[in-house]
């Protein structure tokens, strides 16, 4: 709820530089330390990309910290990109060919529109909760899940589904060849330490 506050005090992508570098100085770290790294997704503010030190700062650290790369992913969702200029949108075509994966978020929602996914070569699409929510509830809702889960995969995407927390919807997104499945079914937030320590638990397994 308070992101919203930071976006219209114009203090958003204060925020935003601070968690990038938060997630750069996180993988580095590990991965000297040869630590079990997992990917991490940085969520972007429409109005990052209007923020030209910013964009500098998170291409400057790709650059640089190229063994992190594969690990970063960047979010935007529907709405944002949609709603980004030519030269915003080519901060992201830069990220991506430097390696890190772009993620369209809560696709749909909204007006979800087909030309979003033609105009740009997004890594991942994450399905909207609200979709996630019917199912078992809505059979319409299921066979839009499963028609947009194989048209990402026909144009080389991979699919999230968020917001997932009851077993039936987990099952049925297996089922559907879902590739990533993120909820409370498995985890809540939780801060940095639990999280290093369940990644090395389950590395241990």
């Amino acid at each position: 709820k308070f992101i919203p506050i930071f976006e219209d005090g114009g203090q958003i992508s204060r925020v935003d530089n601070f968690v990038v570098n938060e997630v750069f100085s996180f993988l580095e770290s590990r991965r000297l330390k040869g630590k079990i790294v997992v990917p991490c997704a940085v969520n972007l503010s429409r109005m990052d990309f209007f923020d030209g030190q910013l964009m500098k700062n998170i291409l400057d650290k790709a650059s640089v910290c190229n063994a992190e790369l594969p690990l970063l992913k960047v979010e935007v969702t529907e709405s944002s990109y949609e709603s980004l200029e030519t030269n915003a949108r080519d901060c992201l075509y830069a990220l991506k060919t430097l390696g890190v994966q772009i993620l369209l978020d809560d696709f749909g929602k909204g007006m979800s529109s087909l030309s979003t996914l033609e105009s740009f070569g997004f890594d991942i699409v994450k399905l909207d909760m609200g979709f996630i929510r019917k199912i078992g509830e809505n059979k319409k809702a299921e066979a839009i899940i499963k028609s947009t889960i194989g048209l990402a995969h026909a144009i080389d995407a991979k699919v999230v589904a968020e917001g997932v927390e009851k077993k039936e919807q987990y099952e049925f997104l297996k089922s559907v060849s879902c590739d990533m499945i993120q909820g409370y079914y498995f985890y809540k937030p939780m801060p940095e330490e639990e999280f290093v320590k369940l990644i090395e638990d389950q590395g241990k397994k």
